[in-house]
């Protein structure tokens, strides 16, 4: 959610193309309103899940390269041990061209073709008319599509329902604080198969000892915190060192990063309110933009090829790195093999700083498959219990599971990847070698600390977060001053959200 950021017509392919070459390149370095009046009803206890299920579900979603192998994989075992049942895929997905790239730097490059605004907004134009019709899907996947809109509107099961009832069902043996940030009005009308987050490393090199100490005691900052700790030592610097790590028109990136932290403090969804004519929008802005103009984060790029290269040459010359989790487990099994030695840039693990959260002390986190099930489904037994299926500790553990698996004995299995130096005949993994047992306890407590903060699901809606990047990459492009976007911003997502009352 939030993902796609469309910059305008005029420039929308160009930075659409160069948008998926830096994920492309970020991962070549780290591995690899409709209203309804439908009541819902609590499931009697232990008759949830059933033995001779049967018929037949439908399953949605919009993005291919982040659900398709996952979901196939799912329908394939779970159809094998339920002859009865057939779960099919409904063809509103979109399947972009991937497009290879050779750069100057020597990597193949990948950029998407194919998508466009205007077919996301078929896509959802198009679900928002089957559902209205009492029709649709009956496991929607919540990639682009308005989640709050279709929670409130009624045209959602409450899963928590079916969590409480089901005997089979064990939240216990879930990461409860994942689920929890996903609920609507205290309803669990989406859920998670996994997530993923962000925390922050700093460089020696350019952070004075005195201040390293500062940082990793203090472990949790927002975002401001965390600058204005180097902030005088970068003002007396005479170089091209940046401050993080954000590629492409890192202003951009970084007003991504406060926003979504105080998401909420804007977008007031439950009351249909908009904030951004508020003195803390405009000071966000404004705070971004002067750290721009001082040259704290990389250039506006345009050219696929560019970024590349920025990239490149930009290594080791930041203040902060701004890491994905996957990044975490590669940093402490580093001490014990090599061979991931001059193909990663990863900081060393006494340069771990800490988690950036809001004010309210909550870190923001993400999913890369979440669900909901259809209220107006003909066979919600069934659709439950493939949803059930996706958490169990069987599906968790697939290789084609992107993220963090919120199931407990999943984890538990799964973050012993990169530690194990054993294969048991039962295919577990298993840690022998003392410095591999030490190495992973160290892993998993500093992993603790970081998903104890995990507590804020800024649950954007593709439509307004589309017009918050189109409006605010005008402030950092010299067109528009700030308040000129919050006005803007101010009557365009209030007009959208009262047409959603």
């Amino acid at each position: 959610m939030g993902r796609r950021n469309a910059l305008g017509k005029a420039g929308d392919k160009c930075m659409k193309k160069t948008a998926f070459a830096l994920l492309t390149i970020v991962m070549i370095y780290y591995c690899s309103s409709c209203g309804t009046d439908t009541k819902q009803l609590a499931p009697d206890r232990g008759t949830v899940a059933s033995d001779g299920l049967s018929g037949e579900i439908s399953l949605a979603y919009f993005e291919n390269r982040y659900y398709e192998k996952f979901i196939n994989e799912a329908i394939y075992l779970f159809e094998f041990d339920h002859p009865g049942a057939t779960i099919s895929i409904v063809p509103f997905s979109t399947t972009p061209e991937i497009v290879s790239l050779e750069s100057p730097g020597g990597f193949s490059v990948e950029v998407i073709e194919g998508w466009d605004e205007a077919s996301t907004m078929d896509y959802i134009h198009r679900m928002n008319t089957a559902l209205m019709s009492r029709k649709g899907p009956d496991i929607i996947a919540f990639d682009v599509l308005p989640y709050y809109q279709y929670a409130e509107s009624g045209v959602l099961e409450d899963l928590l329902l079916y969590m409480e009832a089901d005997e089979s069902f064990d939240m216990n043996g879930y990461q409860l604080n994942i689920f929890e940030g996903l609920r609507y009005r205290s309803g669990q009308y989406m859920i998670p198969l996994d997530y993923d987050f962000r925390f922050i490393a700093f460089d020696q090199n350019w952070i004075d000892s005195a201040t390293a100490d500062a940082i990793k005691k203090k472990g949790r900052f927002t975002y401001w915190e965390l600058t204005d700790m180097i902030r005088d030592r970068f003002a007396a610097e005479d170089s091209d060192v940046r401050v993080f790590n954000y590629f492409n028109n890192g202003a951009v990136s970084a007003f991504r990063t406060v926003f979504n932290c105080e998401y909420g403090k804007y977008i007031d969804w439950e009351n249909k309110k908009a904030h951004f004519n508020d003195a803390a929008f405009l000071q966000v802005l404004d705070g971004i933009e002067l750290q721009r103009k001082k040259g704290y984060f990389a250039p506006i790029l345009t050219d696929a090829m560019e970024v590349e290269r920025d990239f490149s040459d930009s290594q080791g010359r930041y203040y902060f790195q701004y890491e994905i989790a996957f990044s975490l487990p590669l940093m402490f099994t580093r001490r014990q093999t090599d061979y991931r030695q001059g193909t990663l840039s990863l900081p060393n693990i006494n340069e771990i700083a800490g988690i950036i959260v809001n004010n309210e002390g909550e870190a923001t986190y993400r999913c890369y498959q979440t669900y909901g099930m259809n209220a107006y489904s003909q066979n919600k037994e069934l659709a439950w219990a493939f949803l059930k299926f996706l958490l169990s500790d069987e599906m968790q553990q697939s290789l084609n599971l992107l993220g963090i698996p919120v199931n407990n004995a999943a984890f538990a299995e799964t973050s012993k990847t990169y530690f194990a130096d054993k294969i048991n005949d039962d295919g577990k993994r298993e840690i022998t070698r003392p410095e591999n047992i030490d190495a992973y306890h160290e892993y998993l407590d500093c992993l603790a600390g970081c998903i104890s903060s995990l507590r804020y699901y800024p649950v954007t809606d593709w439509v307004i977060s589309n017009m918050v990047e189109k409006e605010t990459m005008l402030v950092f492009n010299g067109e528009k001053s700030a308040e000129e976007v919050a006005a803007s911003l101010q009557n365009k997502v209030q007009l959208y959200l009262d047409e959603q009352s």
